[in-house]
């Protein structure tokens, strides 16, 4: 949706990222700006995000391939 903006999430995590102990998992902001509120339409672009979910989940745990 065009007429939410990004500007203050994003300002929200750089404030957070400055408040957390560099040993940390670092806050995650993940912006599709082709997408509306739901995300994406159809099967597999739902299926690209959920798997894209899981392997930032699984990175940051240090699971390796």
């Amino acid at each position: 949706d065009t007429r939410v903006l990004y500007v203050e999430p994003a300002k929200w995590v750089a404030a957070l990222r400055e408040q957390i102990d560099p040993s940390s998992p670092v806050p995650l902001l993940k912006i599709d700006m082709s997408g509306g509120h739901g995300g994406g339409s159809g099967r597999y672009t739902r299926w690209r995000e959920i798997a894209w979910d899981y392997a930032f989940l699984l990175t940051n745990l240090g699971v390796a391939e």
